[in-house]
């Protein structure tokens, strides 16, 4: 009959409609997911970095955790302090049981020798910033010394230049946080390394706003001690998109699967592992600690076969 439509036309008609509305649907997920990629690439270049993954945790599990790890490692370097009073330097003095902790991988702890040429020592620096003195400060950071007279002022300044940068970060928050709320920001240094080449040092921080937990990331400093200044951690590792596709497969069989990772390419990753800002390196026992921060987290791995990856100059 005239006017009528076939069968066929109709069900091309119901199959080109299906067919318009499922290419709608997927374009507008690539289009949520690229504004997400996006918004981490822009907090990356601006912001802070913070350690843990909320898609991975319940928030209030990560404040429980944070405040737990914070006070743990508070009283833990107390205890230190307490044990070795009054030590003589020429003793051994070791904070590790390394006996009980003989895992492949790294965990954070000092690495303190007195064996050497030159010995280290903590100091605390506290500051409290704002008008209404609601922003404070907090650092542990080690000072090294030596018998020989060497002058160790670069050594100290370059361990000592994370304290200023923090300085400045602290006071800048008062110029958003509100009167009536309350910052701390506090920085856990870890001597990781120590022979009469090279010095490493890890500083953990974390800020928390009202008592919660709001941030986290890890500097690394590494010192030649030949010459007693810092080394461009960048320029110590040879790291490429090979590199980077490796150090995913290390890095989920040490941590576990990392789901904000998946937002980042392994081209991004290598980025990441060039940038002095980013990439966090430093030398320890069992080899070298290699990650990054990154806007959802931090992330470490070791490598005890970092020799092969060494720049050769």
């Amino acid at each position: 009959m005239k006017g009528k439509w076939s069968a066929g036309k109709v069900a091309a008609l119901a199959c080109g409609c299906i067919a318009a509305g499922v290419i709608l649907i997927i374009s507008f997920y690539i289009s949520i997911w690229q504004f997400n990629r996006n918004i981490l690439e822009a907090n990356i270049k601006n912001g802070r970095y913070q350690q843990y993954d909320y898609n991975d945790s319940n928030e209030d599990d990560v404040r429980d955790e944070e405040n737990s790890s914070r006070e743990g490692s508070r009283s833990s370097r107390e205890n230190e302090r307490d044990r070795n009073a009054g030590e003589d330097r020429s003793g051994s003095r070791d904070f590790y049981d390394r006996e009980s902790n003989n895992s492949e991988y790294y965990e954070f702890h000092d690495e303190l020798r007195e064996d050497l040429f030159y010995w280290g020592e903590f100091e605390t620096y506290e500051e409290t910033f704002g008008e209404n003195s609601n922003v404070f400060f907090s650092i542990v950071y080690p000072i090294f010394y030596n018998d020989e007279g060497i002058d160790f002022t670069g050594v100290n300044n370059a361990i000592q230049k994370e304290l200023n940068l923090l300085q400045d970060y602290a006071e800048s928050v008062t110029e958003w946080v509100g009167d009536e709320d309350t910052f701390l920001f506090e920085a856990e240094s870890y001597v990781t390394y120590m022979d009469e080449d090279v010095l490493s040092i890890a500083y953990v921080e974390r800020g928390y706003l009202n008592g919660d937990y709001y941030e986290s990331y890890v500097v690394s400093v590494n010192v030649d001690m030949d010459s007693r200044m810092m080394l461009t951690n960048s320029h110590l590792l040879d790291i490429d998109d090979e590199f980077s596709i490796e150090f995913r497969n290390r890095c989920e069989k040490q941590n576990g699967e990392i789901r904000s990772l998946d937002y980042y390419s392994d081209q991004d990753i290598t980025e990441m592992l060039n940038s002095e800002d980013e990439l966090i390196l430093f030398y320890t026992p069992i080899g070298m600690e290699v990650g990054f921060n990154y806007y959802n987290g931090w992330v470490t791995v070791t490598y005890p076969d970092y020799l092969k990856y060494q720049k050769k100059f």
